[in-house]
């Protein structure tokens, strides 16, 4: 947020319906959580993904990807490896990948979310804590979970503008969160206010309608070249 470069960018999932049009994901993506197929669809994602990676290494304009994952995947004996195989199918670095993960998915004391989150770490893998503040998992996770960013959901930031409570409520988790050698995101930046604010504050990282709506990936590439 200091220097105003695009360091990541998060990919998005949309679903454009030939008879009903645009569906959201909040409407299939737990669908998809209630059957067999979050896991094809997050290998899906995850290939395509590291596809566009790949071509922004062999163009020399490497870019990392952040990937939300669900529960279920990380409760999967295999996903470590599969992600592994990934990387070396495509020829991307894996510190290029940051898989996204809500506070549900690591509440609790489950062995194998915790034996994913570790191999994660392991292979040099990015690991961030999502929309966090929306759920009620307890803090002290944050001292277990082996992630490196918080990213602090966009329900905190609204309205544009931040009112007195939410301002003192996001500089306490800013700061905690460093105090925990977390790398902050902030989700949902509306305003160009908000952002002064965030990054007045040492926010590392943010996003939202104010810095870029949703962007194809050609769209997208005029963008970040607009902006370096």
């Amino acid at each position: 947020m200091r220097d105003g470069h695009c360091h990541c960018a998060e990919v998005l999932l949309r679903w454009q319906h030939p008879l009903l049009g645009a569906i959201s994901p909040a409407e299939f993506i737990p669908l998809a959580e209630a059957t067999s197929l979050i896991e094809p669809l997050t290998e899906w994602v995850l290939g395509a993904s590291l596809r566009q990676s790949a071509a922004w290494e062999f163009q020399s304009r490497p870019l990392a990807l952040s990937v939300n994952v669900s529960a279920i995947n990380l409760r999967a004996k295999s996903f470590v490896s599969h992600i592994t195989d990934l990387l070396e199918y495509h020829g991307v670095p894996a510190d290029r990948l940051e898989l996204e993960v809500t506070e549900h998915a690591i509440t609790g004391d489950d062995e194998a979310t915790a034996a994913s989150l570790a191999g994660i770490r392991q292979i040099g893998v990015g690991l961030a804590i999502d929309d966090f503040g929306t759920g009620y998992s307890n803090i002290s996770n944050l001292a277990k979970v082996p992630a490196q960013v918080l990213k602090i959901d966009r329900s905190f930031l609204q309205p544009p503008g931040l009112p007195d409570r939410h301002r003192e409520l996001v500089r306490s988790i800013i700061g905690m969160a460093h105090n925990l050698d977390y790398r902050v995101v902030a989700e949902g930046i509306e305003d160009q206010a908000t952002y002064d604010l965030l990054a007045s504050w040492d926010c590392e990282e943010g996003q939202g309608f104010h810095i870029s709506r949703p962007l194809e990936a050609k769209t997208f590439d005029d963008w970040r070249s607009a902006r370096t």
